[in-house]
């Protein structure tokens, strides 16, 4: 059996240390010393982490109490067994939901594993074993994946590895081209993006290979680890898993217009006005092509058509948004940050990493 040299992973330690060269895992800490010292960073790094889409403890609560009057009035109008236990279930599954949302709000407000560790009554191990950001995704339920009328059940399995079975495969495809141009550009490791967010390495590889449409909040967290402003992503996220409504408020509709422009853009690998209008059908200038990968919204359809088809989207599915933005002229991007994330230049990804 040989002995290597390897360095401790520990950011503010890094010497160097004997690793055996034999079977079973390698060491990635010098020391346990270096190792509890590193968790903990990581611990202060991740306590104001904002999981995008997941609900409060109190948006939990009030769906517990939804589904409970539910299922009383399915006892009390004397239903069939089988909507009794469907009912029971939604409880259930809201319950086992409200305890990770109670902790991730108090984590981002700044309290400890240790405090955590106390308030349940287990040791900080099991604390953060038990409600570490990887497992607060997968069990809170989240609006955006939630459909009018449909179960707790059906509207998890919808954001999870069953989503998108009759959803938009054009639209995943690019979701995993956009995914796969961040990570070239940022040149960000498929293990760096466990470590910053926690998912497991078969999660992260379900996600930005598309074996399965993530969750919202998984697809933040690898966006976010990526470099990229999650919002960016969203509109072909809705479309892959199948969703066609138009928010209601023109400010909406400009807004996902934005999201849909700017994720066709990454998809497409950022390519510039000028390269665009050569692919592009139709008469359209420089400026009117960049003025659209900015956020504005043009007066007329033909010039954001000839966008969106030289981007490789779907037309059909963009119209709609642009129609209900309204026009009552060329509507331009909102100034200063968005509500969904900070501004940016779309061509500020490019693939020497630069931005």
């Amino acid at each position: 059996m040989g002995v290597l040299t390897a360095w401790c992973a520990n950011p503010v330690c890094g010497r160097s240390f004997a690793q055996r060269s034999g079977p079973g895992r390698r060491k990635d800490y010098c020391s346990p010393a270096c190792r509890r010292q590193a968790q903990r960073a990581r611990d202060a790094s991740q306590s104001a982490v904002s999981l995008p889409g997941a609900q409060t403890g109190g948006e939990v609560a009030e769906r517990i109490a939804e589904a409970s009057a539910a299922l009383l009035e399915a006892e009390r109008a004397g239903a069939a067994l089988a909507e009794l236990m469907s009912r029971f279930n939604d409880v259930a599954e809201q319950m086992e939901g409200y305890l990770p949302s109670a902790v991730h709000r108090a984590r981002r407000d700044g309290a400890g594993w240790d405090d955590v560790a106390l308030a349940a009554g287990v040791t900080v191990a099991a604390a953060r074993g038990r409600w570490n950001a990887a497992r607060v995704i997968r069990r809170v339920p989240t609006p955006a994946t939630r459909s009018p009328g449909t179960s707790p059940s059906a509207a998890l399995a919808a954001g999870g590895s069953g989503a998108g079975a009759s959803g938009d495969l054009r639209a995943r495809r690019q979701l995993v081209e956009a995914l796969a141009f961040l990570q070239r550009s940022r040149a960000v490791s498929a293990s760096a993006i466990e470590q910053a967010t926690g998912l497991s390495a078969r999660e992260v590889q379900a996600v930005l290979s598309g074996a399965q449409l993530p969750t919202w909040p998984e697809l933040g967290l690898v966006a976010g680890a990526l470099g990229a402003v999650p919002a960016d992503l969203r509109q072909l996220w809705v479309w892959g898993g199948g969703h066609t409504a138009v928010p209601r408020t023109p400010d909406g509709a400009a807004e996902a217009f934005r999201q849909a422009v700017r994720g066709l853009h990454l998809a497409a690998g950022c390519p510039s006005a000028a390269a665009l209008i050569e692919r592009a059908d139709g008469d359209i200038t420089i400026p009117t092509a960049a003025g659209i990968l900015r956020g504005e919204i043009p007066s007329r359809w033909e010039p954001a058509a000839a966008v969106v088809a030289a981007l490789g989207g779907d037309a059909s599915r963009v119209r709609p948004l642009w129609r209900a933005a309204g026009r009552p002229g060329t509507r331009a991007a909102p100034k200063g940050p968005l509500a969904t994330g900070p501004e940016q230049d779309p061509l500020a990804y490019r693939p020497d990493g630069r931005s």
